[in-house]
């Protein structure tokens, strides 16, 4: 929390996964699109977010996985701060 540009935190924000063993799996509906597509006539590119997401600090909701936590204390910055994660997705395209 903080006011606008005072050098803020993030509440729970913890540092990047970079060791692929401690992802998450991909979940199956995932696999089959990327099955799916892999088959198709007409070229398609895909390009996995959610895996790329895991690896950002700020890509783990803080108050909206803890209820217990003031929200006016805390914010979810993979969603509310700027530049996040949909600005990565963004600058991708």
């Amino acid at each position: 929390g903080g006011q606008w540009n005072s050098g803020g935190h993030c509440h729970k924000e913890v540092e990047p996964i970079m060791n692929d063993a401690y992802l998450s799996p991909q979940p199956r509906e995932m696999k089959l699109a990327e099955k799916v597509i892999g088959k198709m006539r007409t070229p398609v590119t895909y390009l996995n977010i959610t895996k790329l997401t895991d690896y950002r600090k700020d890509a783990h909701p803080s108050i909206y996985t803890s209820p217990k936590i003031v929200p006016e204390k805390f914010q979810d910055c993979s969603h509310w701060c700027l530049p996040g994660i949909p600005d990565t997705w963004n600058e991708l395209l």
